[in-house]
């Protein structure tokens, strides 16, 4: 029966399946995922913000359901109001919803701390606008971004379309001496795959918004088990922490 191990509610941005196709790739048997796509009209500063404004009247629409948790998923878009803002959203969500929730920005800071992650290379394909959005949020939350680097992307209709190779080039040409992991960010692209061929390459974990949103969802709803394809994330045992 679909949902019966569990149901979660992800509400994305518009512009791409990704998200929603890595989660059902991912998910175990048994999880259901039903979707909500927010309207998102440029990857800046601005369409980022009036993509976020409209979370709340997203999650709004699954009160009364019986789905066991809400996921915005969206790196930078829970990361636009600064410092904290996941947090904001999770309590507008559950709020307006009755239901628990998360965000992408709060899973991957729960993945970093699961992993003993402090200091990160990252690989975007955001402006550098919205590289130094996602710098300064990390570090009020006491993680260092050793470097990162973008490939300067505004427009939605292209954000699709980049290759995977794009983000794994990207990602071995960066200098990875001294850093915990690599992060490789935004739900609106294809990468979840990269991560266990680049652990390969790097001898790094490797994370990218999709996977550690997926991973942390299904933690969250009392799932256990390992998760084949998520890398060192999904193979390591869990345990709150």
């Amino acid at each position: 029966m679909y949902g019966d191990k569990g149901r979660i509610g992800l509400i994305r941005p518009g512009i791409t399946p990704s998200t929603e196709m890595d989660f059902h790739r991912y998910l175990p048997e048994g999880m259901a995922l039903a979707t909500a796509a927010l309207p998102y009209q440029r990857v800046t500063l601005n369409g980022l913000s009036q993509m976020s404004d409209q979370v709340k009247t997203y999650a709004a629409m699954y009160r009364g359901f019986p789905f066991d948790l809400l996921v915005f998923a969206c790196t930078t878009g829970s990361m636009v109001g600064g410092p904290g803002f996941d947090e904001t959203l999770i309590r507008q969500m559950g709020e307006v919803s009755g239901i628990p929730a998360i965000t992408t920005s709060t899973a991957l800071m729960k993945a970093f701390s699961f992993l003993g992650v402090k200091k990160v290379v990252i690989v975007t394909p955001y402006s550098d606008a919205l590289n130094t959005l996602e710098v300064n949020f990390l570090a009020s939350a006491g993680y260092e971004t050793a470097a990162i680097q973008g490939l300067g992307i505004e427009d939605t209709t292209v954000l699709p379309f980049v290759q995977p190779e794009e983000f794994y080039k990207l990602a071995l040409a960066q200098d990875l001496s001294g850093a915990d992991a690599l992060f490789i960010s935004c739900t609106g692209i294809s990468a979840v795959e990269l991560v266990e061929p680049l652990e390969k390459a790097t001898g790094l974990p490797v994370l990218t918004s999709n996977q550690a949103t997926i991973w942390y969802a299904l933690r969250r709803i009392g799932y256990r088990a390992p998760l084949p394809g998520l890398g060192l994330l999904g193979r390591k045992p869990y345990a709150e922490n």
